[in-house]
């Protein structure tokens, strides 16, 4: 059963985290790919550098499953915190992964690095039912309980059937006939171009 999560829920996980020291900012952005932009754990890893576009607001998604490419919209609040940790703290490494280690170790970010910080997470908090890829399904279910398309959502999360989309239709409708809070994207996800 997933359950996504709650507006309650990001504030706790939010809270965890100093913007202003490099380790929250980073694990702040770590987070915020994931339910802000809908990338895979994996795409967080190997975002790179040159892969945000702060001018034009978009993540290029190089390589992602199925060695497919894909644009996401990139939010201001995530564009913010992105563009802050680039600023302060990318010059120290050396080479072209977004997310680094941080602190002595400037390496790029690891998928042990995001299994501790998950692991601390549900420590820190009541939310036990956290793990990485419930982010991307409160993403998608989020997008569709705003009103967004099922045909975006698939282009947004790199789908290549309709049908593994889908699923978040069922999920939508279920926690909206429940009046559930589900935590809330950008409007910027939701503007329409005639």
């Amino acid at each position: 059963m997933i359950v996504p999560l709650s507006v309650d829920d990001v504030a706790i996980l939010d809270g965890l985290y100093n913007p202003k020291c490099e380790m929250g900012l980073r694990n702040l952005c770590l987070i915020h790919l994931m339910l802000d932009a809908g990338l895979r754990r994996s795409e967080v890893i190997n975002l790179e550098l040159s892969h945000v576009n702060f001018d034009h607001n978009y993540i290029i998604v190089v390589n992602g499953k199925g060695s497919k490419d894909r644009t996401v919209p990139l939010a201001p609040r995530l564009k913010k915190m992105l563009y802050t940790y680039a600023i302060a703290y990318r010059p120290a490494c050396d080479h072209e992964y977004f997310l680094c280690n941080g602190n002595l170790d400037n390496t790029q970010l690891t998928e042990n690095a995001i299994k501790m910080l998950f692991s601390r997470m549900i420590k820190h908090t009541e939310l036990k039912r956290l793990y990485p890829h419930l982010l991307r399904h409160t993403f998608a279910t989020a997008y569709i309980m705003q009103g967004g398309d099922l045909e975006s959502l698939r282009i947004y999360l790199g789908h290549t059937d309709i049908s593994i989309t889908q699923k978040y239709l069922h999920l939508a409708t279920q926690y909206g006939t429940l009046n559930y809070d589900v935590y809330k994207l950008d409007k910027k996800f939701f503007r329409r171009y005639s």
